[in-house]
């Protein structure tokens, strides 16, 4: 370990100080493909990655939400009655078929579903309201006191509010979060010697027509930092050196943290005397002898798989980790698994201590009490 923390900060210092942009981005780029092949490092990138899909799953279910309050509940409400009252004029015949054709995908915009389909919705209820058909959006709708012309607020975009907090939420971890500058970091390596790869599949699906047209841009913008374009002379908007060495030291000093940490983790546990516990394919963990000390756990049950992620995985892994790896359980349901294999392994296998331990704001790990050996068998 202390190896690779040796070379991974020669790797950092390489370019950290460059003068030059390019030989800058260049260096950074060789130090996240370095990154990434070793697997003590990658490990933690990883779970890094990991956060923000976790993160990111979470966004996308309050955008569901909304796409869910705006589709179901006021769409059918507020076009139910333009039907009853058979309405029909040229600005409100637009805005109703740009609402058609973002439901159903015929316009990609730049902005997400919800905000795009939420957006187009409040023309309509506008537009309504603005051509003296109140009565129709008077359930939606709250009117300034002193001038009913003017709406004051939308009462029917709750799910779209949440939606728009977790979204804040979200891009202010991103600032703040180790995932948030590795990604930025990862963007170096894809411009310089991914981008063709990483084009080529996002033009397979259409709707990522708009990714593909910004990485274009951020391919077009790195070209520029390289010298390569005739307008090479104008300032890059998105790969600005002095944002990225604070990316770039942010992520150094965490992997070194985490590195050294994990360091530390394996000389505390060589220290520790160890009872060697055996974990086979089909899920059943012993101690020898097997004939006396079994905990068949059931080769597809949640139980061998937490035992097996956490088996696999030195140190601790976030709950929310291991509720990835079963298939998105919630907490409360990995925490109740994790009280039930202690309880059940300490009867069975007749050990002293719980064979899982947890931490909070660290989630769980092996007991370093317990080596765990994977038996094919």
């Amino acid at each position: 370990m202390k190896n690779v923390i040796e070379i991974l900060d020669r790797y950092y210092q390489s370019f950290i100080n460059q003068k030059r942009d390019w030989d800058f981005f260049l260096g950074l780029a060789y130090y996240v493909k370095y990154a990434t092949e070793i697997p003590e490092v990658d490990k933690i990138l990883k779970s890094t990655v990991q956060k923000r899909a976790n993160a990111e799953k979470r966004l996308k279910e309050y955008e569901e939400d909304a796409i869910k309050e705006a589709k179901e509940v006021i769409r059918n409400k507020v076009f139910q009655k333009i039907k009853e009252k058979k309405i029909s004029y040229e600005e409100l015949n637009k805005l109703m078929q740009e609402w058609d054709n973002y439901a159903n995908r015929r316009i990609l915009s730049s902005q997400s579903d919800a905000e795009a389909l939420s957006g187009c919705l409040m023309d309509i209820i506008r537009s309504l309201h603005d051509t003296n058909y109140k009565e129709i959006t008077k359930d939606f709708i709250i009117e300034e006191e002193t001038d009913p012309k003017i709406i004051k607020e939308y009462t029917c975009f709750r799910k779209l509010e949440l939606y728009k907090k977790e979204k804040l939420a979200y891009q202010e971890k991103e600032e703040i979060e180790p995932w948030g500058a590795w990604g930025n970091l990862a963007l170096v390596y894809i411009v310089i010697f991914k981008r063709e790869e990483e084009l080529e599949r996002l033009r397979k699906d259409k709707r990522n027509w708009w990714t593909a047209s910004n990485l274009q841009g951020l391919i077009g913008e790195m070209q520029k930092i390289k010298g390569q374009s005739v307008f090479s002379d104008s300032k890059p908007v998105w790969f600005i050196k002095d944002a990225y060495i604070g990316y770039a030291t942010r992520i150094h000093n965490y992997l070194i943290q985490e590195l050294s940490k994990k360091e530390n983790e394996k000389t505390t546990e060589r220290q520790i005397k160890k009872t060697t516990l055996f974990l086979k394919q089909d899920g059943e963990l012993y101690k020898k002898p097997k004939e006396k000390y079994c905990y068949p756990m059931g080769e597809k049950g949640d139980r061998h798989k937490t035992v097996r992620f956490l088996a696999e995985n030195r140190g601790y892994q976030q709950t929310i980790e291991i509720s990835s790896v079963l298939g998105d359980k919630n907490i409360k349901s990995v925490q109740t698994e994790i009280y039930k294999i202690n309880n059940i392994a300490i009867g069975k296998l007749e050990i002293k201590n719980k064979l899982i331990e947890g931490k909070k704001g660290s989630g769980y790990r092996i007991n370093p009490k317990y080596k765990v050996i994977f038996k094919n068998e």
